[in-house]
């Protein structure tokens, strides 16, 4: 006959099940191992009284593992747990307590409700918690811990529990007990929160149940609020934008002209709410025009701004088209999209004219040790990576440099000269020359200048302004970078005037912040930054009709050029007419339809909206030539054919 034998043990607070078939009952203990388990018991409790928590809880658990039918093996469970929460080894604990508390005797059955519930909100699992400190209201006969229980439910269900955690209470809990309330509230708001359209009727199974809750103003808020946000008016558009404070206004105003230009500014079509460059003013903007019933919003800008705003947006279900460049907003709901250039639509954007047009394959960065030129370099380099390149090197300095010298050197090795075998070599020569220490000062002055430059990349990205890019580019020059060669002809000339059979050339590569209307680059920087492309969202020279005839009806209307700004919000306000068009009747119908835009032909290229709910869109590659910028067909650029290009 097979027989299967199991034993319970608990162990750091974990109970095991241990399971032998075909064997038989163990022997009862010797007098030795009762002398042994006896011990174990005096030198815990001893360890325990001398105040040794964790030798105490170790002698512990080493008796119920060795002996679990002790007779102290309650009292050995109950103090592990003690210890456990005193250790604040909170998961332990919360395992040790639950199994104690179903077999508890009636005068300690508070105590360790109580001791569950600060183990389980010490280990994460408030859902736990809630119910702990529910046993404790209901057990405990002390007023004040009744108290502190209702205050700790509260508590946790304000600022702790996630939805899911929140609807298992409920189908846990009896429909009279006092932490229903306050969990049916607490649905009600997160509901609304996450937009979920639920949200409205939660509320009012809230407010016909416990119409004198304390939370009963609160449900009944955010069912105005709702009710509010429910009442949409066709084709109405608000606008969010920064009017205020003064640093921000100009961006605000730069937006809007290009808004005002697609949509006018009828203030019967057309709602605009000043987000005074504050997130939580931004949000509040977003509530008010949700009461004014918009169809969709446009803005804000900024991107702390845009981020409160889009949370806003998808909590009360308005579509939003934002014009910020902040990576990672459109990820916060369905109903959040973008339409302005972003640093990795320019990284993307840069390496595929590099590597698939060009046909480069190493490359190397510098930038500046501050955010946005972290985040170019590792947006650059995800891209190189992506398309198979290498990184030869990257190079950060401080914001405030002025001189390049150092940077340059570090990139072409004249600077580390420990990591060069021909700089020992050399070194070794002169030392078996005996020079005096003048004549070995020249002599190693001489042998640096000697060092040819390692030039190990094909291009240079440089994420960084205008102004910095004419100091970088005649340091380069130093260094004997050439980055003024645009094609076979230039290289050519470059051999025959320096007598070299093989010019190694570097493109220097950029991003939008080359463009700057006030500081002109090609006069500072010369002829060493001519050949260079960089990338943007928009060019007011542009020969795209689209493009064209969007600045000659902008310098109509405001008698001036055009930039980025106005031109991403003025694509973004025909995108939402050309949606208003199909005269949309719900929020929802009008997000369905702009996220089905394809092909949009507008100010900036050709938009179409992903899955993601980002713009797609080719960029403007501009080059850099002894006359100024000059628009790049992709079509007609040559890849490289030069030493190292391959």
């Amino acid at each position: 006959m097979r027989r299967a034998l199991a034993v319970v043990l608990v162990l750091g607070g974990c109970a095991h099940h241990a399971a032998a078939e075909g064997t038989a009952a163990p022997p009862p203990p010797s007098e030795n191992d009762a002398a042994a388990e006896a011990a174990l018991w005096s030198q815990a409790q001893a360890d325990d009284q001398a105040g040794r928590a964790a030798q105490a809880r170790e002698g512990y658990a080493s008796l119920l593992l060795r002996y679990p039918l002790d007779p102290h093996a309650d009292e050995a469970r109950r103090r592990m747990a003690d210890l456990d929460l005193q250790l604040k080894r909170y998961r332990d604990a919360e395992q040790a307590l639950k199994a104690l508390a179903n077999r508890a005797p009636d005068s300690e059955k508070a105590k360790t409700a109580e001791q569950l519930a600060e183990a389980a909100a010490g280990a994460g699992d408030f859902a736990e918690a809630v119910r702990a400190y529910v046993q404790v209201e209901r057990l405990d006969p002390d007023p004040a811990a009744k108290a502190h229980a209702g205050e700790e439910v509260q508590r946790i269900i304000d600022t702790r529990l996630p939805a899911l955690a929140i609807a298992q209470l409920l189908a846990d809990l009896p429909a009279d007990d006092p932490a229903v309330p306050a969990l049916a509230a607490k649905k009600a708001l997160v509901l609304a929160h996450e937009g979920n359209p639920e949200a409205a009727a939660a509320a009012a199974d809230f407010l016909a149940r416990f119409p004198q809750s304390p939370y009963a103003a609160r449900v009944q808020a955010l069912q105005k609020r709702l009710a509010a946000a429910a009442q949409v008016k066709p084709g109405l558009v608000g606008i969010i934008l920064p009017k205020s404070p003064a640093q921000f206004a100009a961006y605000g105003t730069a937006a809007l002209q290009g808004l005002q230009l697609a949509l006018g500014d009828d203030p019967s079509r057309v709602v605009v709410e000043d987000s005074q460059g504050d997130p939580a003013a931004a949000a509040a903007a977003v509530e008010k025009h949700a009461e004014a019933g918009v169809q969709v919003i446009v803005g804000p800008i900024l991107s702390t701004e845009a981020a409160a705003a889009s949370a806003a947006a998808q909590r009360l279900g308005i579509p939003i088209v934002t014009l910020a460049r902040a990576e990672g907003l459109t990820g916060m709901g369905p109903y959040v999209f973008r339409n302005f250039l972003t640093d990795s639509a320019q990284a993307k954007a840069i390496v595929h004219y590099a590597a698939d047009v060009r046909g480069m394959k190493r490359f190397a960065v510098l930038y500046p040790e501050v955010e946005y030129g972290r985040q170019m370099m590792n947006l650059f380099w995800d891209q190189v990576d992506k398309t198979g390149g290498e990184m030869r090197g990257a190079e950060s300095y401080p914001l405030d440099t002025t001189t390049f010298k150092t940077y340059a050197e570090k990139l072409v090795g004249r600077h580390d000269l420990e990591l060069r075998s021909d700089w020992f070599q050399g070194l070794r020569e002169l030392r078996e020359q005996h020079l005096n220490q003048l004549q070995m000062k020249r002599a190693l002055r001489k042998l640096r200048e000697q060092l040819s430059a390692v030039i190990d990349f094909d291009a240079l990205f440089i994420a960084d302004s205008a102004r910095n890019v004419s100091l970088v580019a005649p340091a380069l020059a130093v260094e004997n970078v050439v980055t003024d060669a645009c094609d076979h002809a230039d290289i050519k000339r470059i051999e025959e005037t320096t007598g070299e059979k093989r010019v190694k050339t570097v493109e220097l590569l950029g991003w939008t912040a080359w463009y700057d209307p006030d500081f002109d680059l090609v006069q500072r920087a010369g002829h060493y930054v001519e050949c260079s492309v960089f990338v943007d969202g928009f060019f007011a020279q542009s020969s795209r009709p689209a493009t064209k005839a969007f600045v000659e009806a902008f310098q109509k209307a405001y008698g001036h050029e055009p930039g980025l700004m106005e031109a991403e919000a003025y694509d973004a306000g025909r995108m939402v007419e050309q949606v208003m068009a199909g005269k949309p009747p719900t929020r929802e119908a009008f997000r369905d339809a702009f996220a089905a835009i394809k092909g949009f032909d507008g100010a900036t290229g050709t938009t179409t909206i992903g899955p993601d709910r980002e713009p797609e869109k080719e960029l403007f590659y501009l080059t850099v030539t002894n006359k100024g910028y000059e628009e790049l067909d992709l079509s007609k650029v040559q890849p490289i054919a030069q030493p190292g290009g391959s």
